[in-house]
């Protein structure tokens, strides 16, 4: 059986649900390691290295660190080309995001520019490319044809804690500082259905900050993703938003939100884009919107009625359990690390 090489750089969110949740469940040896060290080292030396660890390289298409971003690349292939006239070497690549779509008002647009062409590079020599969603398979496929999808799925284990009765209804959206061009999606909508609830519902903006809304909100800080779901199922939202700007940028985007948000015990309401729109069951697992009254109009029933909350909650777990559950994933994974 093949050794596995798992290059990464942490524990994050995107590593864990791409690399680290998927490779623990396989039957190979798998040596997990951060990236590449190349002080005093030549190539051949950390190709011999790497070798030495696994025939099958897995890796996401890029370390957060900028500055070495298009040197990791070169080496990696370098190293892959080396240890190929040793034994048979398969490099798998990892992309989560439609990374030569990213729109400017998302504060990774010039770090990606900078190293687009050695990305789109590294996505050319991979063996396997991998990703979360079909959109981006399309994508992927101007650059290799053997594209791979893997969805993405929850561990039921992480998401145990019992939801509890919140005085008001409370309306949250995890955030982060990538999203602020989708802010607009819902602004206007949020703001009057705030206005119109004021004394019935709050607002908590999760990884967020002050003055993002013309309204008064809370907010927590960001989280380390380790603890992220206890964290998110102690917020203890009864409504999740999840807007998103009608771009092509986003169209790539996979559903986790609406699979974290629903374990976590709340109803997600989200942008009419791809990821939730091919997802969600609009009424019966949640909501998705295409315009500012259909978010009002959403968000009113589900302020007025705790028993469409619910609902809507059940058959959004029992949908998630049955179809995005790592613990029916398994066989397909391992299948996949056998074919290569």
């Amino acid at each position: 059986m093949k050794k596995i090489l798992c290059l990464h750089e942490n524990y994050n969110a995107v590593n864990t649900y791409r690399l680290h949740r998927f490779l623990d469940t396989v039957k190979n040896k798998v040596t997990k390691q951060s990236y590449l060290n190349k002080k005093r080292r030549t190539v051949g030396d950390i190709s011999k290295s790497l070798l030495s660890k696994g025939e099958i390289w897995i890796a996401k298409y890029l370390p957060n660190n900028p500055n070495h971003n298009a040197n990791f690349i070169a080496t990696l292939i370098s190293a892959k080309r080396i240890a190929s006239t040793i034994k048979k070497v398969k490099l798998v690549v990892d992309f989560d995001d439609d990374i030569w779509s990213i729109p400017i008002s998302n504060p990774t647009f010039w770090h990606f520019k900078e190293n687009i062409g050695s990305l789109s590079y590294l996505a050319q020599e991979a063996d396997v490319v991998t990703c979360s969603t079909q959109p981006l398979v399309n994508v992927l496929k101007k650059y290799n044809k053997n594209v791979k999808v893997i969805k993405n799925v929850i561990d039921p284990k992480d998401w145990t804690i019992k939801k509890k009765k919140n005085r008001k209804v409370r309306i949250g959206w995890i955030f982060s500082i990538t999203h602020i061009g989708d802010i607009k999606a819902v602004e206007q909508a949020l703001t009057e259905i705030m206005e119109e609830y004021k004394d019935r519902v709050e607002f908590i903006l999760m990884g967020g900050a002050n003055g993002l809304f013309p309204f008064d909100y809370k907010f927590t800080n960001g989280v380390h993703y380790c603890d992220y779901s206890k964290t998110l199922q102690k917020v203890n939202l009864d409504i999740s938003i999840c807007p998103l700007a009608n771009n092509t940028f986003n169209e790539s985007k996979s559903n986790i939100k609406w699979l974290e948000s629903s374990m976590a015990g709340a109803v997600v309401v989200a942008s009419k884009v791809y990821p939730y729109e091919h997802s969600i069951k609009n009424g019966k697992t949640g909501f998705v919107c295409g315009s500012k009254n259909q978010w009002k109009n959403a968000l009113r029933k589900l302020i007025e009625s705790e028993e469409l909350r619910k609902t809507i909650v059940k058959n959004a777990q029992e949908e998630i359990l049955k179809n995005y559950n790592i613990e029916n994933e398994k066989e397909e994974y391992q299948k996949f690390i056998d074919t290569l």
